[in-house]
């Protein structure tokens, strides 16, 4: 058997691999068979969305807020970057060219913007290490002074039955003594 680093990123890399293959191919095969933008601008972004869920939900993919959201973001670069390729490499000069590369760029546009915004989200979702330190330290100075109270409580406590009992002591004694006599 071998050893495997259940830390490693070679499932991460593969699902953002995958993910943008199959963006790609849904981009170029969407606008190739004819199409409508909206379904062709929707398929990479759901395939955005579904990465994201993929990154936060399961405990196979998941990643940091942070790497997922750049791995989001450049998952919108790339899919604009294949959009205005297929823009560029569908223009054709005698015919209605500006038609044609138009809508290909509102693809790029969105899945770019799509992109960004999952990226903030995601870095909004981050939580700072530092602020959990800071929480964790008030926590555990507020602990410190609550058990320096109880234990304060319970010396005193302790100091008055020993009283006691020494006061009980005494008595005791006195009385068997005095029965003695």
């Amino acid at each position: 058997r071998r050893y495997r680093n259940p830390l490693a990123d070679y499932r991460d890399q593969a699902l953002f691999f995958g993910t943008f293959v199959l963006g790609v191919a849904s981009i170029l095969s969407l606008k190739w068979f004819g199409y409508s933008e909206f379904v062709a601008t929707a398929a990479p972004v759901f395939l955005m969305l579904g990465y994201a869920g993929i990154a936060l939900v399961t405990k196979q993919y998941r990643l940091r807020e942070d790497k997922a959201g750049d791995n989001i973001y450049y998952l919108g670069f790339l899919f604009t970057l294949t959009a205005l390729a297929y823009a560029l490499y569908s223009y054709n000069p005698e015919g209605s060219g500006a038609t044609e590369i138009i809508p290909n760029f509102g693809i790029a546009i969105f899945t770019t913007i799509m992109g960004l915004a999952l990226r903030v989200l995601f870095n909004q979702m981050r939580e700072d290490p530092v602020e959990y330190e800071k929480e964790a330290r008030y926590s555990l100075a507020e602990a410190s002074r609550t058990l320096r109270a109880e234990l304060a409580d319970v010396s005193t406590e302790m100091s008055g039955f020993k009283r006691k009992i020494i006061q009980i002591t005494e008595e005791g004694v006195t009385d068997i003594a005095e029965s003695a006599k």
